[in-house]
């Protein structure tokens, strides 16, 4: 793709790392977001940075794991060669990316720190505000200590959420509390796609220029334009009309569809789906279908469209997208689950086990798949193997909702 020499540096379980040389007196150190890049030497943010001829090193994902600190110090290790050669270095990330780019930063010794929308923790004890968005993603065993503490980010640090977002000002707040000195850059009315208007290799390299300079008023007077240019600006403006009512949200959306980028239209669409899933799921259907027929593999749609069809009883269905979900995205713990418990609808107890089974296989350490295969086992009457996992489960996750029902049903 960009015709550089591209090497990995590092792999285990949890984490790669790819070195793409360049000709920048800088390095870039990208932490890529939710979702997993297959390709052995692709990264988040890799056609920017080739386009841009930057050196680069990605420290990349092979689940959505939150780059736990083990796995973070063991690969650093193995590229502190590349890091040595720089005196600048700039990490940039959004959302689990964003995270790490400023927990991280220190550990690669960051000049400057680029953070989309990003956590300060996933760990449940720590989000006293219930923002369980991706509770589900945390481990024990993986994650002690992983909340962005007193002098973790990097001195030139700008974070970029949305003010009006409300999970992510929570985290942003508790980002600032212990690092008073990160600078808040605000994307207004974006919610957590902060990063959507500075796609485009002229506007990355920008921001870049800005951020390395850290004059935080120059930055977020380029937030706002880019803002205003994108056409985010409209999707406000769609996303209200759809609220107060759906056709005007769909006449204003057909204003705008010849002139979307497909990646724009799709997201748009899906949004606008999002929206009225729950008041109106009759309208939020054929919208649904028609983003699968421009992209087949969207996640979202898969999801979003299984569950409709679910909830009104279509449920072999809504069980074949959940099926082509899980094709198009084997990694992803949330396609197994809508999955197990489609085929648990469809009295089909031994499938579900099966799909269960594979899903512990990615996350061996997940209290949320323990709980799903001791469900799967229990309806197949393996009732010794469930309570062995529900064990285990409540080992992970002893303050969890079913631990009390699955104890009287098991009688453990």
């Amino acid at each position: 793709m960009s015709g550089l020499p591209i090497s990995v540096l590092f792999k285990n379980d949890q984490l790669r790392v790819v070195h793409q040389p360049g000709d920048s007196d800088w390095l870039l150190i990208t932490f890529n977001p939710r979702g997993v890049i297959r390709q052995e030497t692709g990264f988040w943010g890799q056609e920017v940075a080739a386009k841009l001829r930057l050196n680069t090193l990605s420290f990349v994902t092979t689940n959505d794991n939150w780059y736990p600190t083990a796995d973070m110090l063991a690969a650093v290790a193995a590229a502190q060669p590349v890091l040595d050669q720089f005196g600048e270095k700039v990490t940039y990330g959004a959302s689990m990316g964003g995270y790490a780019a400023l927990k991280h930063g220190p550990l690669v010794g960051a000049t400057t720190a680029i953070s989309f929308n990003p956590q300060a923790s996933i760990n449940p004890a720590d989000l006293a505000n219930g923002d369980t968005r991706y509770a589900r993603y945390f481990r024990p065993a993986l994650h002690a200590g992983m909340c962005i503490g007193p002098g973790e980010a990097p001195a030139n640090s700008l974070m970029l959420y949305d003010p009006f977002f409300p999970l992510d000002v929570w985290q942003a707040d508790m980002i600032v509390a212990a690092n008073p000195w990160v600078k808040r850059i605000a994307c207004h009315l974006l919610g957590h796609r902060t990063v959507i208007p500075f796609a485009g290799t002229a506007i990355v390299e920008q921001l870049f220029t800005l951020c390395r300079q850290g004059d935080q008023a120059a930055v977020q007077r380029f937030a706002m334009q880019q803002r205003k240019r994108h056409w985010s600006r409209a999707q406000a403006g769609i996303t209200e009309a759809t609220r107060r009512h759906a056709a005007w949200g769909e006449a204003l959306f057909r204003n705008h569809a010849d002139r979307l980028p497909k990646p724009d239209w799709v997201q748009m669409q899906f949004d606008r789906a999002n929206m009225l899933a729950r008041p109106q799921p009759a309208l939020a259907e054929p919208i649904l279908l028609s983003v699968l027929e421009r992209q087949p593999q969207h996640a979202g749609s898969l999801r979003l469209l299984s569950a409709l069809l679910s909830r009104r009883g279509a449920v072999a269905e809504a069980r074949a997208l959940a099926e082509q979900w899980v094709s198009h995205a084997p990694e992803s713990a949330p396609a197994h689950y809508q999955l197990i418990d489609l085929l648990l609808k469809e009295q089909r107890p031994q499938a579900a086990v099966l799909i269960a089974e594979k899903a512990l296989q990615l996350a061996p350490d997940s209290a949320e798949t323990r709980f799903r295969l001791a469900e799967a086992q229990l309806a197949a009457g393996q009732v010794d193997a469930a309570r062995e996992n529900y064990r285990l489960a409540c080992l992970a996750a002893p303050a969890d909702a079913r631990v009390s029902r699955m104890k009287a049903t098991l009688g453990a």
